[in-house]
């Protein structure tokens, strides 16, 4: 019986990770200054991405990017199981001049596919 709890755990487990759509998500702040950094954000909720492609960032300088990071978690809590993961490609940039501007949206490609953030001004 144990045996047989086991294995449909793990098939739902499966289950819910294949069924998983994966989302691009960007974050960033409103509003910044000129000469002040600010950090800009593209959360996938897989592992799994590929490659990442980012569009140029007018009337910024980019310090740094992308660094990457990863997470992941599992719990099970009354016989529910719940699983997710992310990674994060984090942007550090400065305005270079006052004005109203657009951060791009960004593509990752999993498992061949191709999947496209948003964009914010």
């Amino acid at each position: 019986m144990k045996r047989l709890y086991s294995i449909l755990t793990l098939l739902i487990i499966f289950a819910e990770f294949v069924s998983a759509q994966v989302t691009l998500q960007i974050q960033a702040p409103n509003v910044t200054e000129v000469g002040r950094r600010i950090r800009v954000s593209y959360v996938a909720n897989t592992q799994d991405v590929d490659d990442i492609q980012v569009g140029d960032f007018p009337g910024f300088n980019v310090l740094y990017g992308p660094s990457t990071s990863s997470s992941s978690s599992f719990s099970m809590i009354n016989g529910k199981t719940t699983q997710s993961s992310s990674m994060t490609f984090t942007y550090m940039l400065v305005a270079k001049e006052e004005g109203k501007f657009t951060i791009p949206a960004a593509t990752i490609k999993v498992d061949g596919k191709s999947y496209k953030s948003g964009s914010i001004s």
